[in-house]
């Protein structure tokens, strides 16, 4: 994970990352990155909870980089 991290941070730096837009389930991608974090979280002897507010819907992102970042902002408040 690391590896790519840094190889995606190169690409940003040379001006060669490529943005791939999709229409994403916001609601159904959080619940599943609170998830993924949920493992990490018990560790430290914390528990994540996930609420939205009901207008949140389908929105255009590139998830591949909106679940990472998703997962970097979780990982940092737990550590």
């Amino acid at each position: 994970l690391l590896v790519n991290d840094l190889l995606d941070f190169s690409k940003l730096e040379a001006g060669k990352f490529e943005v791939r837009e999709e229409l994403v389930d916001v609601k159904e991608l959080f619940s599943q990155i609170v998830d993924d974090a949920q493992g990490l979280a018990q560790d430290n002897n914390l528990k994540l909870s996930f609420k939205t507010d009901e207008d949140l819907d389908l929105m255009i992102f590139d998830r591949k980089m909106l679940e990472k970042i998703g997962l970097n902002l979780i990982s940092n408040a737990i550590k």
